[in-house]
């Protein structure tokens, strides 16, 4: 690791900023152009004392870091003409990290040259000219195809004529690099000028300035993770940002590789006094003071208020907290449903996740909740006594499938006047299962399916779900908020 001292700067950067390093040395990602000075490399503002001592010369000095600056934008470029490229390590690079970086054209011109010199370099004579074309945009086209899915780099076009990147998305092909998105623009400058310089700059920190500008969430995390894995060996990756999709990618790339990733929280640090920063454990409070830069007021938000543990047998997809999340929704936000297993698991929780939850979220609620079944009124007044709440009716299905709620169901069908029709095919498919497979005769599941038909046939409601769950969950689930059923089972679950 380098011994930074910045004896007169000022670089504040912020709560959540995250490092991600590999294993070399590190530098940070802000300083004015150095001056060798004896052991040591230094300028008016930062001096950077190398452990394994400073570059043997220009050229390695020259390839130590790499930084873009936040102010990365280039919208549309045309490059009309081939022309003999300086070495990559003679690029100036950044001046000021406030200076807009303009680098697609130069990379485009860059790339163009590249190719040109492999056609007419002797030793590839045996090559075709797609081999070597392929061979220089091939891995930027799996790159983009990796982050954007059906986004894919058809190729740099003609340089003497079109000059400028074409790509293909869907049904569309060839279109212009000026008609992609800001966001693709914006991942597509970094993928291609990493690519550009990993084979010169093997020996260096990248430094990237906000590196999720203009890119949703899912984006961030697998552009951050593919430039982790094609980060050349010997080098580092430095990013600085407030993106919650990035700092969770790069703690689970930290969950993965433990002796490469490391935070960095500035939260506490002066930098108008003598500062040593060191790597932090990204734990509670960590994540805390995250939330409370990123989202603010909306922090508290993301630990639920209660958490209620209802039955069913998955907690990500299980069927009843899946309903009462729909149900719930809008009064209730602040309100997690998870499915933990059947009435016994839940009451006894035995998988700890209540006990859990208390732990790792201090202040949320925990609450359990079972179904009516065949318990007894001792048993229901014991369970309350402790604090859990039960069913008035004997499972979930008993308020989806309530008169009300059909009488709901046929009005979003236009067809009120057949309410009737739907509580006898309810009714009848009860009856049906009490009789031939000695269903309780208040056990409203055992219609769920025969509803489903009903609505889809009988009131014409296509493209409702695809099963009796889906059903339930996407068009009979909204259904209740505002009716008598509503009330019920608001009462039920939060008394």
């Amino acid at each position: 690791m380098a011994q930074v001292s910045q004896p007169s700067s000022r670089a504040s950067t912020g709560i959540g900023e995250t490092s991600v390093a590999g294993a070399k040395y590190t530098i940070p990602p802000t300083f004015p152009r150095p001056i060798a000075q004896g052991g040591q490399v230094a300028s008016p503002n930062v001096i950077i004392q190398f452990h394994e001592g400073k570059p043997p010369d220009q050229d390695a000095w020259r390839r130590s870091f790499w930084i873009r600056s936040a102010y990365r934008h280039e919208a549309d470029f045309n490059a009309t003409q081939l022309r003999r490229q300086t070495p990559s390590l003679e690029d100036p690079g950044l001046e000021r990290l406030i200076d807009v970086e303009q680098t697609v054209r130069k990379n485009y011109e860059r790339l163009a040259s590249l190719i040109l010199g492999s056609v007419f370099n002797r030793s590839n004579d045996e090559r075709s000219v797609v081999d070597l074309r392929e061979e220089h945009i091939g891995s930027i086209r799996e790159t983009m195809k990796a982050v954007f899915g059906d986004l894919v780099l058809e190729s740099p076009g003609d340089p003497l004529e079109d000059g400028t990147f074409f790509f293909d998305k869907g049904s569309a092909s060839r279109f212009h690099y000026k008609n992609l998105s800001v966001g693709e623009k914006a991942a597509f400058d970094l993928i291609l000028d990493f690519h550009i310089r990993a084979e010169t700059y093997n020996d260096t920190v990248f430094c990237i300035d906000e590196p999720e500008l203009h890119l949703g969430s899912r984006v961030q995390t697998l552009l951050l993770s593919r430039l982790f894995d094609e980060l050349p060996t010997g080098c580092q990756l430095w990013v600085a940002t407030h993106s919650l999709g990035m700092m969770r990618q790069a703690f689970e790339l930290r969950r993965r590789h433990p002796e490469q990733v490391i935070f960095l929280d500035t939260a506490d640090a002066n930098f108008d006094e003598p500062t040593v920063l060191r790597p932090t454990a990204p734990d509670r409070g960590f994540w805390r003071r995250v939330l409370s830069v990123a989202l603010d007021d909306l922090a508290g938000l993301m630990a639920p208020r209660q958490v209620v543990l209802c039955e069913g047998s998955n907690p990500a997809t299980g069927f009843d907290a899946n309903i009462y999340r729909a149900v719930f929704a809008e009064e209730y936000p602040d309100v997690e449903f998870l499915s933990v297993g059947n009435s016994g698991e839940v009451k006894n929780d035995h998988q700890g996740v209540g006990d859990a939850i208390e732990v790792i979220a201090p202040g949320t609620q925990v609450r359990r909740l079972v179904d009516r079944d065949e318990h007894s009124d001792e048993e229901i007044a014991l369970l309350r006594q402790q604090g859990d709440r039960v069913l008035s009716r004997r499972n979930i299905e008993c308020y989806l499938l309530a008169d009300d709620i059909l009488q709901r169901l046929c009005d979003l069908a236009e067809q009120p006047e057949k309410l009737s029709d739907a509580i006898q095919c309810r009714d009848q498919a009860v009856q049906e299962a009490a009789t031939h497979h000695g269903r309780a005769s208040d056990d409203l599941k055992s219609a769920r399916g025969a509803i489903q038909v009903f609505a889809q046939k009988e009131l014409g409601l296509r493209q409702s779900g695809s099963n009796a769950d889906q059903f339930l969950r996407v068009t009979v689930a909204p259904l209740l908020p505002g009716t008598d059923t509503y009330r019920a089972l608001r009462t039920d679950v939060f008394g």
